[in-house]
């Protein structure tokens, strides 16, 4: 009755992001932050709510990254509005090149990190893959695309 459960679906990352710092489960917390984010600082590991608002660059105009999904069908989003989305803080520092302002609304980090649960498993998966391509096994390569979760 007085606890909460927190909870970050490891098994839906891009292996890129599986080499990062994972937040230690057993220690994550959730903070209010209601600030924004300074460039450069260094934040603790976690995923962070933050409101996009206004783009600085046109990348993001031209490779916009966000979508809704309703009905059955991708939508696409507009910058122009402010975004609000969940990141990693190795994502926030990204973002913070093309967004004017990042604000960090709350938070659920830890001080702790430990190596991605499937970070080795990603590795080896890709030297599998670079192998068959490097001597043009196309078929096996391409089963190594698909995701091995």
């Amino acid at each position: 009755p007085d606890r909460s459960v927190i909870a970050i679906d490891f098994n839906s990352m891009y292996a890129s992001c599986m080499q990062q710092r994972f937040p230690k489960p057993a220690t994550l917390r959730h903070v209010q932050l209601d600030r924004d984010a300074d460039k450069g600082e260094d934040l603790p590991c976690g995923l962070y709510r933050c409101v996009l608002h206004p783009p600085a660059t046109d990348f993001l105009k031209k490779y916009n990254p966000f979508r809704t999904f309703f009905g059955g069908r991708y939508l696409g989003t507009s910058i122009e509005e402010p975004l609000t989305v969940d990141l990693n803080e190795f994502e926030i520092e990204f973002f913070q090149q093309h967004f004017e302002r990042v604000r960090l609304i709350d938070a659920v980090i830890s001080d702790d990190e430990i190596s991605h649960p499937l970070a080795r498993d990603a590795r080896r998966h890709h030297a599998k893959r670079k192998h068959f391509v490097a001597n043009k096994n196309i078929i096996a390569s391409s089963v190594c695309n698909v995701p091995f979760i």
